[in-house]
Formats: structure tokens, sequence, C-alpha cells
């Protein structure tokens, strides 16, 4: 079998210069050669034009110039099957390596790593394939791709997923560096996020519930139940408000509070009181009226300084009544 030369339509015309700063998320280059390779002779035509350029220095500083220059060309990126989407934002002055297409006017560009000194702000967009069609019908877009974008023109880090093979959600994680904040989110509802500067977290579900700290400030929500199961819960406060239609506990053995003084305001209804009384302020004192239904049972001696009004008195005992 004859060996056969293999060939490419792609032509390096040869290492250029980049003459203005590369839009973002655009992939065109205004370029002009600095020199060209062996055999490159006649596929490019002196043409000395004056061109206006502009963009920003080191410093952010924008600018803009006129500049007259020999064969001047737009270029393409050249991606050479890269999983990088966006191309590299190219400033002026950088170098770049320029081919054409067969004897089109078609160019087309790559970095050469040459000038990394002279970059600035960048916006990088890697992404892998999440698309299942094996016909390779469906086009390449963020609806199939798995992306992650670090920016540093917005100052944000942004990973996003795709439900390309039927996955149940979809995640955006960012990292928002120029607000100093943190997003973890789905396509549901759910939500994670933190404000550093503000010193704020908050969670919240696709129900509504959520649950947010905000500096001083502990906030919760669920509409149905929050439920806490511990063997200790120890609750220190100036203040305890509780706003309920229904107050209730179950308490197995024994339910104390220590407290010079507590007031209750409606009814109280309770199966037992036990206490006692004494001259040490220790015991239970009523003021104002006491109606007791049913059976009054009284241990011990009962000192009554008012009068007494009753049906009548049995006693099993003498009665000792001087004055009757």
């Amino acid at each position: 079998m004859e060996k056969q030369d293999l060939k490419t339509n792609f032509i390096p015309i040869g290492i250029c210069k980049v003459l203005e700063d590369k839009e973002i998320g655009n992939d065109v280059l205004l370029v002009s050669p600095i020199e060209s390779f062996p055999g490159s002779t006649g596929m490019m035509v002196a043409d000395t034009q004056t061109i206006d350029v502009k963009g920003k220095d080191s410093t952010g500083k924008e600018y803009g110039a006129k500049t007259n220059t020999d064969n001047v060309m737009k270029a393409t990126w050249l991606k050479w099957g890269t999983q990088r989407i966006s191309s590299p934002d190219m400033r002026r002055k950088m170098r770049v390596m320029v081919y054409r297409y067969a004897d089109t006017d078609e160019y087309y560009w790559e970095d050469m790593g040459l000038d990394s000194h002279l970059m600035r702000l960048e916006t990088v967009v890697w992404g892998i394939n999440n698309n299942p069609d094996g016909n390779g019908t469906s086009t390449v877009s963020p609806q199939n791709m798995h992306t992650i974008e670090f920016s540093s023109h917005t100052k944000q880090l942004t990973l996003r997923t795709s439900k390309a093979q039927g996955e149940p959600t979809a995640y955006v994680l960012q990292l928002n560096l120029g607000g100093g904040a943190v997003t973890l989110a789905d396509d549901l509802g759910n939500v994670l996020s933190l404000d550093s500067t503000e010193a704020i977290w908050h969670l919240q579900n696709t129900f509504g519930s959520f649950f947010t700290m905000d500096k001083n400030n502990i906030l919760a929500y669920a509409a149905e139940l929050i439920n806490l199961e511990t063997k200790l819960v120890n609750v220190t406060a100036e203040t305890v408000q509780i706003k309920a239609n229904l107050f209730s506990g179950d308490i197995s053995q024994l339910f104390h509070v220590k407290t010079p003084q507590a007031n209750f305001t409606g009814n109280v209804t309770v199966g037992q009181i036990s206490t006692g009384y004494d001259n040490n302020g220790s015991g239970m004192i009523s003021k104002g009226n006491m109606r007791i239904e049913g059976t009054l049972v009284v241990t011990g001696d009962a000192n009554i300084t008012g009068k007494i009004t009753c049906a009548g008195v049995d006693s099993s005992q003498n009665v000792n009544a001087p004055n009757i």
C-alpha cells in the first residue's frame, strides 16, 4: 500500500498581535501578523489601514487610539476540541497563533500562552456534555451540559448542572465573591445561602419552611410541626413569650416551677393542689372569694379569723364554743 501524506486545510499564517481587547462573550479578535511561516507567501495581501483601537489599560483606565497597520484581519477562536466553552479574554499586544482555512478568508486564532503577564480580568467557562442522545441530533446548550464558570469580571464562581439524563433536579452553586455570599439552589425552590458580610444564614425548602440566623436573631417556620427530642433542654432568657390556642404537656413525674410570683388570668383547673403555708411565707395564699364545689377535707388545724356561714356542723368530737 502506497504511503500517503496527511494534509490539513488549516494553514498556519504565523504569530499575530492582538490589536484591541476582546469583548466578553465574543470569540473574534482583530489581529495583525508580526511574522509569517515559510510557504505562506501570497495568502495575505498587504493593505495599510488606519484603525481605531480601544480598551482598558493595566490600571483599568479606558483608552482609545488610532494605529496604522498592515494585514489586519478578523480571526475566530479555534477551540481544538477542548472542553473550554469560552474563549480566552485576550488583550491588546498579546500574541496568538493564526490559521487560515484553505484558500478562504476564514481566519482562526489560538492562545500561545506567551503573554500571560498582560492578561487581566477573565471569564472562563468549562463544560462537560450530559446529552444521552446517541444519534447526535441535539445541539450543545446549557440545558444538556454541566458547566463551571469562573469570572473575575463579575466576581463570581458558578457551578450549574443539567437534567438531560432525567435527573430529578438541577442545581446552581454560586460564590458571589464581590458581595461576600454563597448560594446553593435547585430548580424546585430549595435554597441554602450565606451572606458573610451581613452574617445571615438562610435555609428554605420548597414548602416554605425556613430557618434563618440573622446576626443576633434566629427565625424558624414550619406550617405543621417542629419536633425536638433530646435528654435535656435548657432555656435561659429574660422573657419567654408563648402564643397558642392550646398549651399542653404530658409530664410523667414532676413539674417544678420556682418563682417569687405567678399570675394567672382566667380559669385554672387542677386535679389536686398540695401545699403548705406558715409564718415564714411559704405555702399558698388565696385573696378574694374562693368557691369549692365538693368535699373539703382538712387534716390539721384550721385558723379562721372571720365568720363562718354554713347549713350545719357535724363533728365526731366535742365542739368548743364558749360564746354559744
